[in-house]
């Protein structure tokens, strides 16, 4: 009797725990992990790069002449801000960029 609640018991612990371990695999498919909103989100078939994974003490000025080390980064800043909605930059979030550099 002893050993059938023990083996009954040790299958339910295993149950729990690979149940918990799918709800945390499937969280971290829908994006419950680093700062993420729609917005950020590429659509898909839509030609989209990462540009960037954002650092504390980071700006998108300076994310922006990472990308472009020579010449006017202004117009890039432009879009890299049109493409976050003006949302302030958050450590650990990746910046996308539409359409390439």
């Amino acid at each position: 009797m002893l050993r059938r609640r023990l083996t009954v018991s040790a299958v339910v612990l295993v149950v729990l725990v690979a149940s918990l371990v799918a709800v945390r695999a499937l969280a971290g498919l829908l994006g419950s992990g680093p700062p993420t909103t729609p917005e950020q989100v590429p659509a898909a078939g839509a030609p989209v790069h990462v540009a960037h994974v954002v650092q504390p003490g980071e700006t998108v000025w300076q994310i922006a002449r990472a990308l472009r080390p020579e010449g006017d980064v202004r117009p890039l800043v432009d879009r890299l801000m049109s493409a976050r909605h003006h949302r302030p930059l958050q450590v650990g979030e990746a910046v996308f960029l539409p359409g390439g550099r």
